[in-house]
Parts: C-alpha cells; structure tokens; sequence
C-alpha cells in the first residue's frame, strides 16, 4: 500500500508541476518557470506560424526561460490550459502526456489578434532533490485557430528585445 500511495502522491506532483509550468508562461514568470526545468532540458517544438523555428535540441535551462519569457511578454495575454494527464511513474523518472489549450492574444492592427493552438505535451520527469522536474519536453500541435502571423512578430520583436539587453 505504501508504494501505491508514493505513486499517487508523485502524480499528484507532476500534475501540479505542469499546472506551474502554464502559470509561470501566462504569469511571465521566469523564476517559476525555470523550477520546472531540469538544468538542460531537451525540447521537441515544432515550427510555428512564419514565425517560430522548430526547436529539436538540449537547451540550458536558465538561458531557455529568459527567451520563453521574452516571447511571453509580446503577447497581451496568454492561457494556457493542461487536461487530461497520463503520468506512469518508475522510482525516480517519470512520463507525462496531457492535452493543452492555449490562447494568445497579441495587438496588431488592422489583423485578426487571436491565435488559439491545440497541443499535446509528452514530457519525461526526473526527481531532483526530491522535487519533480521536466527534463524532456515535446510538444505537438494538434490543430490552430487564428492568425499564424502572430507569431513571427512576436518572436522578431522578442528576439530584438533580448538583443539590445
């Protein structure tokens, strides 16, 4: 029985790390981003729009959170929605796959400011001083609604932005 619950109770965890890991993208906030990332993490993204280019690749963790943010803070505002959570727990590794609905709103004038994006995120976990941690995260988009230009000003107006720092 005590297995049993240590496993729920990682569930539970994991569950309430991608919760923090959609606030800390609506809430830009770096710092609570960053916690839940192992210190290099390997992302699975697949191109955006016009605008983002796949990202297949080890990313250190601290230099990854400031330029999420930083695409972030363009936008009005975002939410990011996580369903739907099939978590497997082995000792200290996890998985995770969970549907995410994810709204942004970015102003651009005369032009549709919405994009709506159906995803589904396949994340593997580790336990790091006994916290939870993403350490592999893929994102696949399953269907878009609005304007995919969106994001090839904001990641052009982020990237200007992260440049004269």
């Amino acid at each position: 029985m005590e297995i049993a619950l240590m496993h729920l109770q990682s569930e539970n965890e994991i569950r309430d790390l991608v919760s923090r890991y959609c606030f800390a993208l609506d809430s830009r906030d770096r710092v609570a981003l960053r916690a839940c990332w192992t210190d290099q993490i390997t992302m699975d993204v697949p191109a955006l729009g016009q605008g983002i280019p796949a990202r297949q690749d080890s990313y250190n963790a601290d230099e990854l959170s400031v330029g999420t943010i930083a695409l972030m803070n363009e936008f009005s505002v975002t939410q990011h929605c996580c369903t739907n959570h099939l978590i497997s727990v082995t000792a200290d590794t996890a998985s995770c796959k969970c549907y995410v609905i994810a709204t942004h709103l970015f102003d651009l004038s005369n032009e549709d400011p919405w994009i709506t994006i159906g995803a589904q995120y396949d994340l593997t976990l580790q336990q790091c001083d006994g916290k939870w941690r993403i350490n592999t995260f893929k994102w696949t988009q399953l269907w878009s609604r609005g304007n995919d230009r969106i994001w090839a000003v904001a990641t052009e107006r982020a990237a200007a932005k992260l440049v004269n720092q």
